[in-house]
C-alpha cells in the first residue's frame, strides 16, 4: 500500500454539510469526538468467504467501527451496509448497541 495522506480535506463542504471520501482509517482519527451527525459506510463484506481472502471480517472492520462510534454525536446515526446477521455480529464484537436494524 502507498503512503497515507497527512492532511484530510473534505470532498464537499457547504451549509453545514461536510462529506469525506476516503479510507476511514485516515479520516476518522482527524475528526473530533462527538462531531459527526451520520456515518455511512460499506465495509468490505464477504472477507474470509473466498480462499484468496484469508482475512477475518470482524477483525478487519471492528477498529474502524469503534472509531466511527467515537466521532458520532449523541443521537447520531450509523448506517452500515451489510446483512442483518453480520450487523448483529459486528455490533456485538465491537461492543456497540444496535438500536434499530433495517435490512434492504
Amino acid at each position: 500500500m502507498g503512503e497515507r495522506p497527512s492532511a484530510i480535506a473534505p470532498l464537499y463542504s457547504r451549509e453545514g454539510i461536510t462529506l469525506y471520501l476516503g479510507d476511514c482509517r485516515d479520516i476518522l482519527p482527524a475528526l473530533a469526538r462527538e462531531s459527526v451527525d451520520m456515518v455511512l459506510t460499506d465495509p468490505p463484506y464477504g472477507m474470509k468467504r473466498f480462499a484468496t481472502d484469508g482475512k477475518d471480517y470482524l477483525h478487519a472492520v471492528a477498529p474502524a467501527l469503534r472509531q466511527a462510534w467515537e466521532v458520532l454525536k449523541e443521537g447520531g446515526s450509523m448506517f452500515v451496509f451489510t446483512s442483518p446477521w453480520e450487523a448483529v455480529k459486528v455490533a456485538a464484537k465491537v461492543g456497540l448497541p444496535v438500536r434499530r436494524l433495517f435490512w434492504m
